[in-house]
C-alpha cells in the first residue's frame, strides 16, 4: 500500500516535472530569435500546410478539447504516460466574442485536415526544437486571436463610450449629432415633401391644361388656315416639346420646387395668351361670316306726302295708288311687297321730278322712292322743280320742308353675281370700292355713292393700283341709252349693281369684286383707332362745306372721325374741286390703313374696329379669300407698292337722266385719263410695271401721290348741291 502510494507520488512528481521542463522550453524557445534552419523550416511548413487544419482545430479545441494530450516519458522505467494539460476555461465575454469570430471565420474557409498519427506527435515532443510544437500551435494562434478578438471588441466598447459620451454632451450642449442631423434632415424632407405635395398636384393640373389650351388653340388656328405652314409646324412642334416636358417635369417627384414654379408662370402665361387668342379667333371669323359675301338684302322705299296732308301712317294709306318710278326696278318685286305691306297698288311715272312735283301739288297724293332716291331728290329738288331755267332755290323753297315720311316699304333684291373662281393669292384682281352717303346710317342697298375707286391687286408683284373717279362724272349709266348722268346717282337708282356696271363700261374691265362702305364706317374707325393725321396741302385755314365746326390748317392736322369724314368730303374749298376731293379721300383711306396696320393699334383697339364695321360695310369676299390673303402676307412680309391715279375732267352744268328738266353741276371726263387710267389696269393685270400711258405714275411703298393730268377751273357753284 506505501508502494503504491509511492508509486503514485512518483508520477505525480514525474508529471509536474514535464510540464514545468514544456512551459520553460516554450519559454526559452519564444526567446529565440533566431531558430536553427531545420526547426524553422518546419515549423514554417508546418504552420503553412496545416494553416486551413489550424483554424479548424482552433474550433475544435475551443469547443470539444478542455485540454491538449502529451506524452511524458518515465526516466525510472523507460515508460511513456499519456498525460492531458488542463487548460484554464475562459468564461469572459471577450473569449465568447473571439469564440464566435472564430466560428464565422472557420465556416467560410474550407478545412483540410492532414492526418497526423501518434507516432508523428511522439517525435514532434521528443524532438528537442518541435517538441510540443504541434500541440501548442493551436493554443497559440487561438491565444492570438482571441487577443484580437479582445481588443477590437475593447475597441468597439471605446467607440460606443465615447459616441455615448458625445451624445450626452451634444444633448446638453443642445447640439446635435452628425447622425441625429441626417435623422432630422430626412425626417425634414419628407415633411417638406408632404407639404409640397399639394403643390405637385396643382403643377399637374395647370400642366395638363397648357396642353389642353395649346391643343385647342392650334386646332382653332388651323380650322382658319390664317398661319402659313412655316409658321404653324414649328408653333406646334415648339408647343408639343412644352408640353412634354412640362408633364415629365410636374409629374416628377424630384423635380425641384423652383423649376416647377417657373413652369407654372410659363404654362400659366400660355393658357391665358391662349384664350385671348381662341376668342379672338372666334371673335374676327364671327365677325367675318356676318360681313362677308353673299347676303339677304334689301331695297327701302320711303312712303311720303305733303306736310300738311291728313295721312300719317300707312294705316291711313292702305288700299290706295302709290307713285314710283320703273327705273332699274325689279317692278314684280315692288308691286308684291306694296301689296303686301301696304296693301296698295302702284303706278309709274315718267320720272323723279313729276313725283316730287305731284306730291307739293296734292295733298292725296302718295310718293314712293327708294332711300336713294328720295334723298338725291331732297339734295337738287325746289318747289319750281321741272322748270329747266330755274337753278337757284329761294328761302323757304326747301323740299324737305314741305314733305314727310309716313312708312316704309321693304323689297328683297337680289345681289350682283360676281362668283368667281380665281384665287385672289395668285390672280390678279379688281375690287370697287363704293363710299355711300345715307342719312339714316344704315346700309341700304341703294344710296348716292360719293367715294367711287377701283383698286387692281396683283398678289404676284404685290402691286397696287388705287384710280378715283369722281362723283359728278357725266357718264352713261349702264342700261339707259337718253341723257347722261352724274356717277353718283347710279348708287341711287340701281345701287352697286348699277354703279360698278357703268364704271366697266367706261374703264372697259370686269370687276371681281365690290366693297360697299357707309360714311358712319369711316367716322366710328378713324375714332376707334383714336383718330388720324391728314394733311392739308394748301396755304390757307380751311372750314369744311359739311361740318362747320371743322377746320383744317395749311400741314398737318389731328382729326377725329367726324372731321376726317368732313375732310373727305371737302371740295369747294379747293380750285381743283372734285379732283381733289378724291385726293383727300385717297389720304384719309391711306392714313387709315397706316393706323390700322400698326401692331400697337391693331392689338390694342381690334374689338373696337370690328365694332366700328360691323353692319357698316358689305362685300362679295368671303371668308375664306380673306384668310386666305391673310395667310399670304405672313408668309412673305415684303412691302406692297401702291400707287394712285385720279380720273380728271371739266366742270359744267347739264340735264341729266335723274333729272332732265333740271341743270346739275357735273364733270365732263378727260378722255385722256381714261385712256391712260385703262393702261395703267392693264399694266398691274399683266404683272408689267407701272410705264405706259400719260407719264410714269409717283409710287411709294410708305405713301401714296396722287398723279393729275390736266387743271380746270374752279367749278361753278348751283345752289343746293354738295
Amino acid at each position: 500500500m506505501a508502494d503504491q502510494k509511492s508509486a503514485n507520488k512518483k508520477d505525480d512528481n514525474l508529471v509536474n516535472e514535464a510540464f514545468i521542463a514544456d512551459e520553460k522550453e516554450s519559454a526559452d524557445e519564444s526567446q529565440l530569435s533566431i531558430a536553427p534552419n531545420k526547426g524553422k523550416s518546419a515549423k514554417k511548413k508546418k504552420s503553412n500546410t496545416n494553416k486551413t487544419s489550424t483554424k479548424s482545430n482552433r474550433k475544435k479545441s475551443s469547443t470539444k478539447k478542455p485540454g491538449k494530450k502529451i506524452t511524458v516519458k518515465d526516466a525510472s522505467t523507460n515508460d511513456e504516460k499519456p498525460v492531458v494539460r488542463r487548460t484554464k476555461k475562459k468564461t469572459t465575454s471577450s473569449k465568447k466574442a473571439a469564440e464566435e469570430k472564430i466560428k464565422k471565420e472557420a465556416k467560410s474557409i474550407k478545412i483540410v485536415e492532414p492526418e497526423i498519427s501518434a507516432h508523428d506527435i511522439t517525435i514532434a515532443v521528443s524532438s528537442p526544437v518541435t517538441e510540443n510544437y504541434s500541440a501548442e500551435v493551436a493554443d497559440e494562434d487561438i491565444e492570438k486571436l482571441v487577443a484580437e478578438a479582445e481588443k477590437e471588441v475593447n475597441e468597439e466598447n471605446i467607440k460606443a463610450e465615447a459616441k455615448k459620451s458625445e451624445s450626452q454632451t451634444a444633448r446638453k450642449d443642445n447640439v446635435q449629432t452628425p447622425a441625429e442631423t441626417k435623422a432630422e434632415t430626412n425626417s425634414k424632407s419628407r415633411k417638406s415633401r408632404s407639404r409640397a405635395l399639394p403643390y405637385r398636384i396643382i403643377s399637374r393640373i395647370i400642366a395638363i391644361s397648357t396642353f389642353g389650351a395649346i391643343a385647342a388653340l392650334l386646332v382653332r388656328v388651323a380650322m382658319t388656315n390664317i398661319l402659313p405652314a412655316k409658321f404653324f409646324w414649328p408653333a406646334v412642334g415648339a408647343a408639343s416639346l412644352f408640353s412634354i416636358f412640362f408633364l415629365f417635369k410636374s409629374f416628377r417627384r424630384k423635380t425641384h420646387l423652383l423649376v416647377l414654379t417657373l413652369l407654372n408662370l410659363v404654362g400659366i402665361a400660355i393658357i391665358v395668351g391662349s384664350i385671348f387668342g381662341f376668342l379672338k379667333i372666334n371673335e374676327t371669323m364671327s365677325f367675318l361670316d356676318d360681313n362677308l359675301g353673299e347676303k339677304t338684302e334689301y331695297t327701302i322705299y320711303n312712303v311720303f306726302v305733303k306736310k300738311d296732308s291728313s295721312y300719317n301712317s300707312l294705316s291711313d294709306v292702305k288700299g290706295k295708288v302709290f307713285h314710283s318710278v320703273s327705273d332699274f326696278v325689279d317692278t314684280s318685286k315692288l308691286e308684291k311687297a306694296v301689296k303686301e305691306q301696304a296693301g296698295g297698288t302702284v303706278e309709274y311715272a315718267e320720272n323723279t321730278s313729276t313725283i316730287m312735283k305731284s306730291v307739293m301739288e296734292d295733298d292725296s297724293y302718295i310718293g314712293l322712292l327708294n332711300s336713294g332716291t328720295y334723298e338725291m331728290a331732297l339734295e337738287y329738288s325746289t318747289q319750281t322743280a321741272g322748270d329747266p331755267e330755274s337753278h337757284n332755290k329761294k328761302q323757304g323753297d326747301s323740299y324737305e320742308g314741305k314733305v314727310k315720311i309716313i312708312g316704309e316699304i321693304k323689297v328683297p333684291v337680289e345681289k350682283t353675281d360676281l362668283t368667281s373662281d380665281s384665287d385672289i393669292t395668285k390672280e390678279s384682281f379688281i375690287v370697287y370700292i363704293s363710299g355711300i352717303d345715307t342719312r339714316s346710317g344704315q346700309m341700304v342697298s341703294t344710296s348716292l355713292s360719293d367715294v367711287n375707286i377701283v383698286m387692281v391687286v396683283n398678289p404676284i408683284t404685290r402691286d397696287i393700283l388705287l384710280v378715283a373717279i369722281p362723283r359728278d362724272y357725266y357718264v352713261q349709266l349702264h342700261g339707259t341709252a337718253d341723257l347722261p348722268d352724274k356717277l353718283t346717282h347710279a348708287g341711287s337708282l340701281g345701287g352697286v349693281a348699277l354703279s360698278m356696271s357703268t364704271i366697266e363700261d367706261l374703264l372697259g374691265f370686269k370687276f371681281n369684286h365690290y366693297i360697299r362702305v357707309n360714311f358712319n364706317a369711316v367716322i366710328n374707325l378713324v375714332n376707334a383707332i383714336g383718330g388720324i393725321t391728314v394733311n392739308s396741302d394748301v396755304n390757307y385755314d380751311i372750314t369744311a362745306w359739311t361740318n362747320k365746326s371743322c377746320v383744317f390748317h395749311p400741314g398737318d392736322n389731328q382729326v377725329n372721325g367726324d372731321c376726317a369724314l368732313a375732310f373727305a368730303r371737302e371740295r369747294y374749298a379747293y380750285e381743283s374741286g372734285d379732283r381733289h376731293r378724291g385726293e383727300n379721300q385717297e389720304q384719309v383711306i391711306q392714313k387709315i390703313f397706316d393706323k390700322v396696320s400698326s401692331s400697337n393699334t391693331l392689338v390694342s383697339k381690334y374689338s373696337d374696329i370690328l365694332n366700328a364695321l360691323a353692319g357698316s360695310f358689305e362685300t362679295t369676299l368671303t371668308t375664306n379669300d380673306i384668310t386666305s390673303f391673310a395667310n399670304m402676307q405672313l408668309d412673305n412680309m415684303s412691302p406692297w407698292t401702291i400707287t394712285t391715279y385720279n380720273l380728271d375732267g371739266t366742270t359744267g352744268s347739264a340735264l341729266t337722266h335723274s333729272y332732265p328738266y333740271q341743270y346739275l353741276s357735273v364733270m365732263y371726263p378727260d378722255l385722256t385719263t381714261v385712256e391712260t387710267a385703262k393702261n395703267k389696269i392693264q399694266e398691274i393685270l399683266s404683272g408689267q410695271r407701272l410705264i405706259n400711258g400719260g407719264g410714269s405714275a409717283k409710287s411709294s411703298t410708305t405713301s401714296n401721290s396722287t398723279e393729275n393730268t390736266s387743271t380746270t377751273p374752279k367749278p361753278t357753284r348751283i345752289d343746293g348741291s354738295n
